[in-house]
């Protein structure tokens, strides 16, 4: 992870990160750039989702590889 910006609340970060090019994650109040992907790192994403898909065919779950926002909301946090 990069440098943390300023403080902001979870609604700052969201309205800011939509205007953003790049990718962020937000920590209770920090904002952090993301760096690049990998191949590496592709490959496994990749993976997983083929693996975990099947899977969850008929159920109300889903599963996405990249672009996906995820809140975890007991910790104050968003990732990306």
């Amino acid at each position: 992870m990069g440098q943390a910006l300023a403080k902001q609340t979870a609604a700052e970060y969201l309205a800011w990160e939509s205007l953003q090019q790049e990718r962020h994650i937000y920590v209770r109040g920090e904002i952090f750039a993301m760096s690049g992907g990998t191949f590496e790192h592709n490959e496994i994403t990749g993976n997983v989702f083929a693996a975990l898909k099947p899977h969850l065919k008929g159920t109300p779950c889903k599963i996405g590889i990249t672009d996906m926002r995820v809140s975890v909301e007991k910790a104050d946090c968003y990732f990306t």
